[in-house]
């Protein structure tokens, strides 16, 4: 490709670019003399070129060039590498894009971390992980997208405190996260007081009451809350001379 060398605007009959990326002073330290200028790399990893004196201005190459042989595209205000290389700046290697054709082919070409995407939310934000829901029997019941969906589905605040902890319930039951496995059965709570209400039987199957708490019962009747809790989790059939269930209509 020949090299053509068009004026920077801003600085006609000073400094000119090429279109294969090149920078060059028409008046070399003060004279008439052409000279190549020396690029730098700005910490974003781009080329810039400083122009001027008192003050100088810092430019970025890849803007010059496309200025200077690309005719601007209305709505399309960002300049791309195409082919990724910050520090090809051939005329052939740019191209004007949009806000979000600027993020995408970032992203694509590994210039940026999809991480830092913008207007990612729920399970498509970058931290988005999701949870697996247990009842108290360690019975699996359904995988969640991701922390925030169960905290709305629930209206309720944040539930993080429970997740992998085999004695914290929230809501009712049990929360675990996904290492790409799902377990269908882990461990039964071992929580002594039971976040639900419970029916209280005799030996013969005959409903006697509902007790808002377990624990009420337990210290009412002299019964053991834990015992309340194994029978309503299916770890023992009967307790203080009774039998418990979780109330119905409030599974």
């Amino acid at each position: 490709m020949q090299e053509i060398w068009k004026d920077i605007a801003g600085f006609e009959g000073r400094y000119q670019v090429s279109n294969k990326g090149n920078v060059k002073s028409l008046r070399y330290r003060g004279h008439d003399i052409e000279s190549v200028m020396k690029l730098s790399e700005h910490h974003t990893g781009y080329l810039v070129v400083q122009l001027g004196k008192k003050p100088a201005k810092v430019c970025l190459v890849h803007q010059l060039v496309a200025k200077a042989f690309m005719p601007l595209v209305e709505g399309k205000n960002f300049v791309n590498h195409i082919d990724g290389n910050k520090h090809n700046n051939c005329v052939s290697n740019l191209e004007w894009v949009t806000t979000q054709e600027n993020i995408t082919h970032a992203i694509e070409t590994g210039l940026r971390n999809p991480h830092n995407t913008p207007k990612k939310f729920g399970k498509d934000h970058y931290s988005s992980k999701p949870v697996l829901q247990y009842d108290l029997n360690g019975n699996f019941i359904k995988k969640w997208d991701c922390q925030s969906d169960v905290s709305r589905a629930f209206a309720s605040g944040s539930f993080t405190y429970c997740i992998d902890k085999p004695n914290k319930t929230f809501k009712g039951y049990m929360w675990r996260s996904f290492n790409g496995k799902i377990k269908p059965q882990i461990e039964p709570c071992n929580n002594i007081l039971l976040p639900y209400a419970v029916d209280q039987y005799d030996l013969n199957c005959n409903f006697i009451q509902t007790w808002s708490k377990s624990a009420t019962a337990a210290e009412e009747l002299g019964v053991s809350a834990k015992g309340i809790r194994d029978c309503c989790i299916g770890r023992q059939k009967t307790c203080g001379g009774y039998i418990w269930k979780k109330a119905k209509g409030r599974e």
